[in-house]
């Protein structure tokens, strides 16, 4: 198998001025490759530490070194400055040698790094109780079913099936008195033409418990 390194952030959301951990698993093929660098660039102004293995940052970019085939798991945790907004992009390579000469291989996995953005419901008309009062669903409902359009935020909610899920949710949440606050990761693009938020999370208020 070829060498790689694969990102990954946890959580996969920014808070600005609180902590994402970034992991970049490398797999390392000994036929291919015997000693590696790897360069981690991330986005300016965000502030890494608790540099794994070594890992040594110069301002702009992280790197750590392997005098040998290793694979290890890399990790660092990087801070946004307060009123951070918006999508950053990490980027990076692993720069080896071995039996298969010089290689320069870009680091995969995720790429970005998203704003998380707190929301309501689109159903719920009324932002002060998190929740989807059953005249909310209904009026919701009755606009799907003539030919209304729903929509959250701006984004039109089409394709096949999704105004149906947004409903359907919102009605279940409204049958169990469930107060939900949802997050919405990123910005409210569309995922394979489907027109309904990014990662799109539901999470237990903070002040009430399911029944």
């Amino acid at each position: 198998m070829p060498t790689t390194v694969t990102r990954s952030f946890a959580p996969d959301w920014y808070v600005p001025g609180q902590p994402t951990e970034v992991s970049l698993a490398v797999a390392c093929d000994p036929a291919a490759t015997s000693t590696w660098f790897v360069e981690e660039d991330y986005p300016d102004g965000w502030a890494p530490s608790d540099i794994s293995n070594g890992g040594v940052d110069n301002g702009v970019t992280i790197r750590w070194f392997s005098l040998g085939p290793a694979s290890p798991t890399l990790t660092y945790e990087i801070t946004p400055p307060p009123g951070t907004t918006g999508t950053h992009a990490f980027s990076g390579n692993l720069l080896g040698d071995g039996p298969a000469g010089p290689q320069t291989i870009p680091i995969g996995g995720e790429q970005n790094l998203d704003e998380l953005v707190e929301a309501k419901h689109p159903c719920d008309a009324n932002s002060a109780d998190w929740t989807c009062q059953p005249a909310e669903v209904l009026a919701w409902a009755s606009t799907w079913l003539s030919g209304g359009a729903l929509s959250f935020l701006g984004t039109p909610l089409t394709g096949s099936g999704v105004a149906q899920a947004y409903i359907l949710r919102a009605s279940a949440i409204a049958l169990a008195n469930f107060q939900a606050r949802y997050r919405d990761v990123g910005s409210l693009t569309s995922i394979n033409g489907r027109g309904h938020p990014q990662r799109w999370q539901e999470l237990p208020d903070e002040t009430t418990t399911a029944p």
